[in-house]
């Protein structure tokens, strides 16, 4: 099993948030009324996300994600030598 990522990212249709979360007062955890935001829904394509907003008459923008910067590959850092310093502490 091979866990490589997809060529094709989704698009999510994410729900902002419409009250100011709020601090409990009595555990100090951050909460919150508005269950929409928890609410994620993805499509294949930018247009039926576009087509579902339209049609639910939702307000939308479009945004897209930065570019996925390139990881290194985990062998190639093993092979190099690592450059380290040592420090005596007294």
């Amino acid at each position: 099993m091979t866990s490589a990522r997809s060529g094709a990212q989704p698009w999510r249709l994410v729900f902002e948030r419409r009250t100011p979360p709020f601090i409990d007062a009595l555990m100090g955890y951050t909460g919150g009324d508005d269950t929409l935001t928890q609410v994620t829904l993805d499509f294949p394509t930018l247009e039926a996300a576009i087509a579902f907003a339209e049609r639910q008459n939702l307000a939308y923008a479009v945004v897209n994600s930065p570019p996925e910067r390139p990881r290194p590959n985990v062998r190639s850092l093993l092979r190099e030598p690592r450059k380290c310093s040592s420090r005596h502490l007294t």
